[in-house]
């Protein structure tokens, strides 16, 4: 387990710090985010550039609460859509619902439409593109409809579980 070196505070109370652990030269940017403490290396030993690199996602921060940009966590950056259907495929064979096969079934066509895509870059209009290509290659709307409905229950999982 590394040992902190050195801690910088940034400004008034509640701007966050910098921190230097033994295991790297790399100085550590500590803030928070609607009470959830996040870690990121600013990537630089040098003090001034990671204070520059701290202001800057104090920023984002701050565009998040005014309402100007949607901040988005480092972990939830890195989340596909496959990865939320994966959650998803879990917790149905975990609670053993009854029709497994069918829902993996609906799935196939959802991941491999949506499977690499990160999951906060997904948007409305992507699923109605996807939901007239269906429809287009003549599958009927109860169909289409099994998919998207497993689609925002992963969503939905991963919300409750801190994912997304």
């Amino acid at each position: 387990m590394s040992k902190q070196v050195e801690c910088v505070k940034i400004g008034k109370h509640g701007d966050g710090s910098l921190r230097r652990f033994d295991d790297s030269p790399n100085w550590i940017s500590c803030y928070s985010h609607h009470g959830k403490q996040h870690r990121e290396s600013t990537g630089t030993a040098d003090i001034k550039a990671a204070k520059r690199w701290h202001k800057k996602k104090l920023d984002e921060l701050s565009a998040d609460r005014t309402g100007l940009r949607k901040f988005i966590a480092p972990m939830a950056q890195q989340v596909t859509v496959g990865n939320l259907l994966d959650d998803y495929t879990g917790d149905i064979r975990l609670r053993e619902a009854k029709s497994v096969d069918k829902m993996l079934a609906h799935m196939k066509p959802i991941r491999a439409h949506f499977g690499n895509m990160r999951a906060v870059d997904l948007t409305a209009d992507a699923v109605d593109k996807y939901i007239a290509e269906r429809l287009k290659a003549g599958k009927s709307h109860a169909t289409v409809n099994r998919g998207t409905m497993i689609l925002a229950t992963a969503f939905k999982l991963a919300h409750r579980r801190g994912k997304c």
